[in-house]
């Protein structure tokens, strides 16, 4: 009896499978919440706090340009336009191809969000701003953890999302979308492409693939960036996982195809006409080290903060000097510097804010790595180590987090974007400084029926007086309508810019359809007619046929690379322990309860410096320039040499409401009063138009300007100038200075000297 017994109990007993011989679905299944992509995502959220509670879109940061062109793609979905290529309503409504040849994926994206959940192009763009920052430190997170460890990526994330640049410049002082945006697809491409080179399986090829491709669309020298970073990385692990990167970079290059190759192929139709308010903000090298000060609560435009800050620098430096140690950690080293190298690079050539995206991204794994260290602190103190970081990595960034109150607009309809044009700003649809690129024939002059028309349903894109009969039957972003009549064979001018693709029907029959050679308008001839609908609709190109045939083909090259990539199991990652989560997850809240006590508009806390506390050091002078009043100013040093910059640096206020733009221009004059150098074209103070300074805020206008190599060795002074504008800005409308005692002046004389001295530079 015991023994059929113990045969029964033999028969019960079965093998237990382990995790990794399980399916990959019942993997999947048992697989616990990763808390760090939790908490860091609630980091990268409180950053994202002001930008939520601050109601409408900040006038005076890129974000406001960003609104409208969001307003003007929503529309162009909303007539079925799924890759909208005209901007309708630019240069006073006679169009411009901006999406054609400038990407505006961050833009398409705030469109899409608010064409199918918000229907309000505030929310939109907010909306997209506010995941972007949260994805960008859960993107960081998973890309650091590929490389190192969990402990490690909730340090590097931290250290990404409390940056001044990431957490504060790009979105809060410059309302950069597609440098928000860009900051959560960097570490994401990255991400995937590290994915290609250690474990490649389908998934990350293809995510590589795409994320590349929207990368491009938003942001197309970041995408290069990404693209080159990978690739060293990839020739640094073995030839074979270059080649799989090397196809996912050309089948990205072919998804893209719908726009570069038509860009391409009509650059020559199209001249870039500079804004009339041009950006100067040139960075520097030396900006990473910059020190987090607090702010002048009176300044309406502080100081740009780019560097990841002093303590994550450290960070990164002791990061660096760990990988260097082991030899197994050599890949995130190679893949950080060759990300670090190649942004540098970028700078070289293009020395603007984007590549500071890249730069904090490279300090932050470098930083992530510094983790190592806590294996040498007591056991009691392992756990702490991150947390206490994080607190220590919010205290130096605090200074930056309460938002300048700067106004706020909520109405991005054309009538909106014709009246912003009309005031004399910059185009509506692009950041200042950016170029806009237009078949017009310069100088561009306002159609007053067309402008006047932007106030009822239909627009007057045919003007009154010509020789047929003319009735509006609708009016589009990429098409209008007309009902016509016509007693003869006649040629008309619409009031809408030529550009390839442009093309009129009648009743449904082609027209010779061509670029007006004076004006630069669309030029249709009409053959006699009787109550027939007139259709001008963009068509599809052939060049734009190949471009989407080249996405075709990009498909199938993905596809391929997608059927050869090996079907091995990805490698298992590590998630962060819940131990260390439940005392990171304290740091965490505490980060995010302090940014609601001192960030918000109405917080409790008042985290600044002093009021005018900018202008300790500067000399003090008063003098109105029309609405405007200069009260300070300081030079940047008082002997120089030919050939030298010159940091001239004035502070501004209103002294009253302004219904015009004022221009200030800079040059050099000897003690006669000799003009000898025009140190700074006339321009807006600050860059900001005077139409939008509140009252009783401080303007800083800092100005290098260059010195003459061959200026003579002398003693000379700083001579200002203003001039004002309606529309369009000349300098045919000068006004005087007044100082206290109500003296007129041409030109106002800095009392400071500078000697210039030495031999002028070759």
């Amino acid at each position: 009896m015991r023994h059929a017994q113990t045969k029964y109990t033999h028969a019960m007993q079965f093998e237990v499978a382990t995790p990794a011989e399980l399916p990959q679905w019942m993997r999947q299944s048992r697989r616990q919440i990763d808390w760090g992509f939790v908490l860091t995502g609630l980091i990268g959220l409180a950053m994202a706090w002001t930008i939520i509670v601050h109601p409408g879109i900040p006038v005076l940061s890129d974000l406001y340009t960003s609104a409208f062109m969001t307003s003007d793609l929503a529309a162009a979905l909303r007539e079925g336009q799924i890759l909208p290529r005209w901007s309708p309503h630019a240069n006073f409504g006679y169009g411009a191809p901006v999406p054609s040849h400038i990407p505006q994926g961050a833009a398409y994206l705030a469109a899409v969000v608010e064409q199918l959940f918000t229907g309000d192009t505030s929310a939109a763009v907010k909306a997209v701003l506010s995941a972007s920052l949260a994805l960008a430190a859960m993107m960081m997170y998973g890309w650091i953890r590929t490389l190192l460890s969990p402990t490690a990526a909730v340090l590097g994330s931290a250290v990404y999302a409390l940056s001044p640049f990431v957490g504060f410049t790009a979105p809060h002082a410059l309302g950069d979308l597609a440098l928000v945006v860009s900051s959560a697809l960097v570490p994401g491409v990255l991400w995937a492409g590290a994915r290609v080179v250690q474990a490649p399986t389908r998934p990350p090829v293809i995510f590589f693939t795409a994320g590349l491709t929207m990368q491009a669309a938003v942001h197309p020298a970041l995408a290069a960036v990404s693209a080159v970073t990978t690739l060293v990385y990839a020739v640094f692990v073995g030839r074979a996982a270059a080649g799989r990167v090397i196809g996912c970079i050309g089948a990205a290059v072919m998804l893209f195809a719908p726009f570069w190759l038509p860009a391409l192929a009509n650059s020559s139709s199209v001249t870039w006409v500079d804004n009339p308010a041009p950006d100067d903000r040139v960075f520097h090298l030396t900006d990473l080290l910059t020190p987090i000060t607090l702010r002048d609560p009176a300044l309406l435009n502080p100081p740009l903060m780019f560097g990841p800050g002093v303590p994550a620098l450290v960070l990164s430096g002791i990061g660096l000097l760990t990988l260097a140690r082991k030899r197994t950690r050599r890949g995130p080293m190679v893949l950080a510097l060759a990300l670090l190298v190649s942004s540098l690079a970028g700078a070289v050539l293009q020395p603007t804010a984007w590549w500071f995206v890249s730069v904090n991204a490279a300090a932050a794994v470098l930083a992530g790595a510094a983790a190592a260290w806590r294996t040498r602190l007591p056991l009691a103190l392992r756990r702490a180590f991150v947390p206490a970081a994080i607190i220590g990595l919010a205290a130096a960034s605090a200074p930056i987090w309460p938002v300048v109150d700067t106004g706020a607009a909520t109405d991005f309809s054309p009538a909106a974007q014709i009246a912003h044009q009309q005031m004399g700003f910059d185009t509506a649809i692009l950041a200042r400084g950016q170029a806009i690129p237009t078949t017009l024939i310069e100088p561009v002059r306002a159609d007053p029926n067309l402008v006047e028309s932007y106030r009822h349903p239909l627009l007057v894109r045919i003007r009154p007086g010509t020789p047929i009969r003319v009735t509006p039957i609708y009016t589009q972003s990429h098409a209008s309508a007309w009902q016509v009549s016509a007693m003869s064979p006649q040629t008309i001018v619409v009031s809408q810019a030529y550009y390839p693709g442009w093309q009129a029907y009648l009743d449904g029959v082609p027209l010779a359809t061509a670029r007006d050679p004076e004006t630069g308008l669309t030029r249709i001839s009409v053959p006699q007619t009787a109550n027939a609908t007139l259709l001008l609709t963009q068509t599809m190109t052939p060049v734009q046929w190949v471009g989407w045939a080249l996405v075709g083909l990009g498909m199938v090259a993905l596809a391929a690379l997608a059927r050869f990539t090996p079907a091995s199991r990805a490698r298992e990652l590590p998630r962060y322990d819940t131990s260390e989560a439940r005392l990171t997850s304290v740091a965490v809240l505490g980060v995010i309860a302090a940014v609601l006590l001192t960030a918000s508009p109405d917080a409790p806390i008042a985290l600044h410096a002093d009021r005018l506390s900018s202008l300790t050091g500067a000399s003090l002078l008063s003098a109105d320039a029309g609405p405007i009043s200069l009260v300070a100013y300081r030079i940047g040093s008082s002997s120089t040499t030919p050939g030298d910059t010159l940091r001239l640096e004035l502070y501004w206020t209103a002294v009253s409401e302004s219904t015009r733009n004022v221009r200030i221009a800079a040059e050099l004059v000897d003690l006669d009063q000799q003009a000898w150098a025009l140190l700074s074209e006339p321009r807006a103070p600050g860059l900001i138009d005077t139409r939008l300074w509140p009252a009783d805020r401080l303007v800083r206008d800092l100005r290098n300007v260059h010195l003459p190599p061959d200026l003579p060795a002398g003693i000379y002074q700083v001579a200002l100038s203003a001039y004002t504008c309606q529309a369009q800005c000349t300098t045919d409308q000068r006004i005087a200075f007044r100082d206290t005692r109500g003296v007129e002046r041409q030109t106002l004389l800095l009392p400071q000297v500078i000697a210039v001295s030495g031999e002028p530079r070759e």
